[in-house]
């Protein structure tokens, strides 16, 4: 007969080398109709398979990778006509920082934080659009979008698994809207949906998903490339209407000073917003959620709602879904999230196999791991012998 022999282990989440930083940003100006003319003939010329045309109401857009090769994933050139006003003319680009500096660097990695890779930035640039058609100086642009970013990496895969799928549960925040992946295609869309979480607001979008599934699932993972057992990234995709206010307030003039300005405030602004968006509470199995629960102030007409929640949200995948199974509005389903929140535990259960007994929230992990200190989770393995 087998004897089962249980080891207390420890795994831990750290963050990338990089630390907090940039990922994708996005360039615009505004062109003369001559300006728009000489690009469009230029990309048409340069692109050959990788430039197309979309025609929509009132707007035709030319797209163009012809340098995607070297982090410039997309050139669009926008032309806005409308019988009753001016034709206005836009470039666009959309810009991964960290390739453009070395074409040759990993898709996993974010823009390294300091004010020498902008200046180099700058350069590499200008160097790439000199002799063309395009406007290679950096500082004639302004952002219309910048992805602050953070890679967090876990060194066990069924911990890192576990907080996916937990993480995956969150209530969406007041004034945001969820959003799912919908390419029509419902079961890799359901599969994509499981690792990659997004909620939209007029200014910015919060996302948070498994980097490594979603490198090896949009297949930009190189063959050489050995990746973590675990990469959970968080970005926050900040538009033109928040940049602008920033801009205004900061009084920042040109584009590299503001990009500079972006990536050395990016931990403040990331973390902040996740603190502020996300709910503060601890993930434990159900059974020590209802002991939690059966000993608070709490009367037994919502200490059993609050179980009841607990119990729907171990098969169904939002909040929005347990509360209209449970028959309440959102509004008192927010009630309800207020008492767990308060008790600092969620009503989404871990496993009851799951080998550690606590995982931490969204919101002091990246608060921890921003503060440059490694967290720690505590799991027990077992081994029959």
């Amino acid at each position: 007969m087998s004897k089962k022999i249980e080891k207390k282990k420890k795994a831990e989440f750290s963050i990338g080398s990089e630390g907090l930083s940039v990922h994708t940003m996005e360039i615009r100006k505004q062109l003369t109709y001559r300006e728009y003319r000489s690009e469009k003939g230029f990309l048409y010329d340069e692109a050959g398979h990788t430039y197309k045309e979309v025609d929509k109401e009132n707007i035709k857009i030319y797209v163009s990778t012809a340098f995607a090769k070297y982090g410039v994933n997309k050139i669009r050139l926008i032309h806005c006509y409308d019988e009753s006003a001016y034709d206005v003319y836009r470039l666009e680009m959309v810009i991964n920082p960290r390739k453009l500096l070395d074409p040759a660097s990993s898709y996993l990695g974010i823009f390294e934080p300091s004010k020498k890779n902008v200046q180099k930035l700058v350069n590499k640039f200008k160097k790439l659009f000199q002799d063309t058609e395009i406007g290679s100086d950096l500082d004639s642009y302004q952002f219309s979008r910048i992805d602050l970013c953070v890679n967090i990496h876990c060194d066990k895969n069924k911990i890192f698994r576990e907080l996916v799928r937990v993480l995956r549960k969150l209530p969406t925040p007041p004034k945001y809207k969820r959003l799912y992946r919908n390419t029509g295609d419902k079961k890799e869309d359901a599969k994509y949906n499981k690792h990659y979480i997004k909620f939209h607001c007029g200014t910015h979008d919060l996302v948070i998903y498994d980097k490594t599934y979603q490198m090896e699932a949009n297949g930009i993972k190189a063959e050489y490339e050995k990746l973590p057992n675990g990469v959970l990234r968080i970005e926050m995709c900040c538009f033109r209407t928040y940049l602008r206010k920033i801009e205004k307030k900061e009084r920042l003039d040109t584009a590299s000073d503001f990009l500079w300005y972006m990536i050395r405030n990016s931990g403040e602004i990331l973390t902040d917003k996740i603190a502020r968006c996300f709910p503060h509470w601890r993930y434990m199995r159900r059974k020590a959620l209802e002991e939690k629960i059966d000993g608070s102030h709490y009367s037994p007409d919502k200490q059993e709602q609050m179980i009841t929640l607990i119990k729907k949200m171990q098969r169904k995948q939002s909040f929005e879904s347990a509360f209209a199974d449970m028959k309440i509005t959102k509004e008192e389903g927010k009630k309800i999230l207020e008492r767990f929140e308060k008790l600092g535990i969620s009503p989404v259960p871990l496993r009851e196999n799951f080998c550690a007994d606590e995982l931490i929230d969204l919101a002091e992990l990246l608060k921890q791991i921003a503060s440059g200190r490694e967290v720690e989770v505590f799991y027990t393995e077992a081994k029959y012998r």
